[in-house]
Parts: structure tokens; sequence; C-alpha cells
């Protein structure tokens, strides 16, 4: 799960926790912060940042 800690529409909070209820039923997550100053947009914006982990989860 890919986040950023100034996300207005998904707060920070509810998608740690919802990573945590996931991994409770023996789920692998995942969970990548990315960096930037513009919330929600960070997942368009920034993505790149999180490439790695994109490959990696597409294989």
């Amino acid at each position: 799960m890919l986040y950023s800690e100034n996300d207005l529409v998904f707060a920070p909070q509810g998608v740690r926790r919802t990573a945590e209820l996931i991994e409770a039923d023996g789920t692998d997550v995942t969970l990548e912060t990315l960096e930037g100053n513009r919330g929600h947009l960070d997942g368009v914006l920034s993505i790149d940042q999180a490439s790695d982990t994109l490959r990696a989860f597409l294989r």
C-alpha cells in the first residue's frame, strides 16, 4: 500500500489501520510512504519513489 503522510483524501492513520486489518488475516502487506508535500497528488506525482515496490508486486 502506498500513501502520503499529507494525504487529506485517504488519511494516513486509516491507511495504516487498513494494512493492520489485512495483515491480521495472514495476508502479506507492504506499506510504503511517498515523500512529498502535495498530499493525495503524491500518489501520482511522486509514484516513481515506489517503482521498485510496484515492479516487484507486478511480477
